[in-house]
């Protein structure tokens, strides 16, 4: 591919509203670095690093406020939080996605994870369930046709991320136990106990206490379920 004709210039970098992302980001530099070697494509690698780092900083921002706030406190965050949105829309429908080849996936599993934690853990929007399940079921179909070892190696935090937070989103459906049982394989495989040190493997990266809420307890009980099962309970 010579030309990259998926993302405008003018949307590579954040808004000066949003405070140049201040929460800090020590995987960003090696992912975007990483994701631009691997798929050719820079400016979308940018892009969707700056969009990482915005997934960061507002979980922190969320985290940071007391578990009794007024609407008001939350909303400047919801705003910041809706614009992000836009653009986690454009990457995933970039023209150079469609369709995604075994190398450019990545960024559309990434951008699809990415909405079910905005939905589910930022926004709290009324209709997240039924729209997580649906991003859901789309990272399972795009999963389903990759080598899944492959992006493993390149991105090991990323995919371990976009597991957790497919199932998490697969809520109530067959895709929940789907996601399960692949991330007891890769806990297993990597030698990471789930709940406590998947939450320190994932802080570089992007955790919060809210993916281990009521909505999830399902999840993570399909979890223990499978590594029983994998004779690592």
């Amino acid at each position: 591919m010579d030309t990259e004709p998926c993302i405008p210039l003018n949307h590579l970098s954040p808004p000066q509203s949003h405070g140049d992302w201040a929460t800090p980001c020590p995987l960003a530099p090696r992912y975007q670095s990483k994701l631009s070697s691997f798929t050719g494509l820079p400016l979308l690698s940018q892009e969707t690093i700056e969009i990482y780092k915005g997934l960061r900083h507002f979980i922190t921002m969320k985290d940071g406020m007391p578990v009794s706030h007024d609407k008001s406190e939350l909303q400047p965050l919801l705003d910041m939080a809706r614009r992000l949105d836009r653009r986690l829309l454009k990457l995933i429908l970039s023209d150079c996605l469609n369709p995604p080849s075994q190398t450019t996936v990545i960024y559309k599993l990434f951008g699809n994870a990415a909405l079910i934690h905005q939905v589910m853990f930022i926004r709290q929007a009324p209709t997240r369930l039924s729209l997580s399940n649906i991003l859901s079921s789309r990272i399972r179909t795009l999963i389903e046709s990759i080598d899944l070892a492959a992006l493993r190696i390149q991105y090991p935090d990323m995919m371990l991320w976009i597991s957790m937070i497919g199932g998490i989103g697969g809520v109530g459906t067959p895709d929940q136990r789907w996601f399960a049982e692949m991330l007891a394989d890769a806990c297993l495989a990597t030698g990471v106990r789930v709940r406590t040190e998947i939450a320190s493997t994932l802080a570089n990266f992007l955790w919060t206490d809210q993916y281990l809420v009521s909505v999830s307890v399902g999840f993570w009980d399909d979890v223990m379920r499978a590594q029983g099962a994998k004779g690592w309970g």
